[in-house]
């Protein structure tokens, strides 16, 4: 059974939450003001971003209770996904406006190179981590 830490609680930047749910909610405000069509509802783009708000606010909340050094180990993992992603998307996607960029998963295109910018972040705090770098070796908390 999960057991839940009450120190993340204790130790959680609620200023710097606080701070993520104001410029989402100013970010949702404006797309819905220039997308209204003077229906009843809002229109499909707006819900797909609020639809993608609350993924990003639950993996927010996943990362902040997990572990930071359970995230050294899923950083190697994750690089190795990443280099697949990128050699599939080198090899087998389509050209489209010149680029290859997206992988088309049917309910949203993945542009691979987005999430490799923080997996190579992990991997490289994780590398600094493990080697000594001058007479004190870096963690993943200090970097």
């Amino acid at each position: 059974m999960l057991r839940f830490d009450r120190r993340l609680i204790y130790h959680f930047d609620w200023i710097m939450m606080l701070m993520l749910i104001l410029v989402s909610a100013m970010s949702l405000a404006n797309l819905f003001s220039s997308t209204w069509s003077g229906g009843p509802g809002p229109s499909t783009v707006f819900m797909k971003q609020l639809y993608f708000f609350g993924i990003g606010y639950l993996l927010i909340f996943i990362l902040i209770s997990m572990d930071y050094k359970h995230l050294e180990k899923l950083g190697y993992a994750g690089y190795v996904i990443i280099c697949g992603l990128l050699i599939y998307t080198k090899l087998f996607v389509h050209t489209i406006a010149g680029t290859q960029r997206w992988i088309n998963l049917g309910f949203f295109h993945l542009q691979p190179s987005e999430p490799a910018k923080l997996i190579l972040v992990l991997v490289l705090a994780s590398a600094y981590a493990r080697s000594d770098v001058g007479s004190k070796g870096y963690s993943l908390l200090d970097l």
